[in-house]
């Protein structure tokens, strides 16, 4: 499996998946509205460092009275010695995923279900893909805070450097903490750990803290700092990430 039929699989199933329609329940709160956001971030110095750094994303998302569904893409592409011959690539990443939520009666307890496809090849992933449900609460359910935490298992496909493809089933424990404030300012943080079911000590984990600022109603600023971990990487690369992201978003 090449970039290209991961990114095929991931847009067809998003494409699939957003013609879907949810059994109406009686009496919703929510409109059945799509609204999302999409981010753009770019580094570029020339001079003495040539350098280079693109990172994007797109998220959107609808809310039924009990039905939540969320579909994203993100990625990031940079090099340094930009426009050289001893050009060497720093970044080239693309990530896409697909979550569903449906709220059980009390209206915190939820179930799960999420797709996510990864391509990276600086820490040589030629594709991860990783499926599974999960059982989720929110202990903090306001307008302007949410704090949830979920659990379940997931099922595993990758292929990371010269290694064969790999099938394995993991836990994926998650935690999502998010506060609005006024002037249409927030910020979140979520921490993912996804420990190999058979070994404990294989496991990938992914941590994210963001801040975002408004301009005005459809423009904002967001800062985003992301450590991705995986105790068991490809020959020669480390097994430690870590992004930190500027960018301007456009909200619809």
């Amino acid at each position: 499996m090449n970039r290209k039929y991961l990114v095929a699989s991931i847009i067809a199933s998003v494409c699939c998946l957003s013609s879907v329609s949810f059994a109406a329940d009686p009496a919703p709160v929510l409109p059945p509205a799509w609204h999302g956001d999409a981010a753009l971030g770019l580094s570029l110095a020339k001079g003495n460092s040539d350098t280079l750094l693109l990172s994007g994303s797109a998220m959107t998302h609808k809310e039924w009275s009990r039905n939540e569904l969320r579909l994203g893409i993100d990625g990031q592409y940079g090099v340094n010695n930009f426009g050289r011959t001893n050009e060497v690539r720093t970044a080239d990443s693309l990530h896409g995923f697909i979550d569903y939520k449906r709220l059980f009666t009390n209206n915190r307890l939820y179930g799960s279900a999420r797709i996510d496809g990864l391509y990276d090849a600086v820490a040589d992933v030629h594709y991860r893909v990783i499926v599974g449900p999960s059982l989720g609460y929110y202990f903090i359910k306001s307008t302007n805070t949410l704090l949830s935490a979920e659990a379940g298992p997931s099922f595993v496909q990758e292929r990371v450097g010269d290694a064969p493809s790999d099938n394995h089933w993991t836990l994926r424990l998650s935690e999502r903490a998010e506060h609005k404030f006024l002037m249409g300012a927030k910020v979140w943080e979520q921490v993912d750990f996804l420990p190999s079911v058979d070994n404990f000590k294989d496991y990938l984990m992914k941590a994210e803290v963001g801040v975002e600022a408004a301009i005005n109603a459809h423009l904002s600023l967001r800062v985003v700092a992301i450590d991705q971990y995986n105790s068991n990487p490809a020959a020669s690369r480390k097994p430690n990430d870590i992004l930190l992201i500027s960018s301007i978003v456009y909200k619809y």
